[in-house]
């Protein structure tokens, strides 16, 4: 756990792991947000649920390719070349 006094985040690990599967973050003790993450079989991150919610994916050479955030009215994608690059942005409306 890291604390200032007031706030606080604490983190909870994969088993037999050094990665993050949650964190919780409090304030004056009560818990005001959680953050979930996600892992493939070759450990890189594929997805985070909070407040906002992540996907991503990957090419061949482990490079982060694109990465979907969604919101309540709706989502955008970025997308990168294989320079990894951020090429172009989507936007998707509900």
């Amino acid at each position: 756990m890291v604390s200032d006094g007031t706030n606080s985040a604490t983190y909870s690990y994969l088993a037999n792991s050094a990665l993050v599967d949650h964190i919780v973050f409090a304030h004056s003790g009560a818990a005001v947000m959680t953050n979930q993450n996600t892992f493939d079989y070759v450990n890189r991150l594929t997805g985070k649920a909070s407040a906002l919610n992540f996907n991503y994916q990957y090419n061949a050479a482990s490079q982060r390719t694109r990465v979907a955030e969604q919101l309540e009215m709706g989502s955008w994608t970025y997308v990168s070349d294989l320079l990894v690059a951020k090429r172009r942005k989507e936007q998707e409306f509900k």
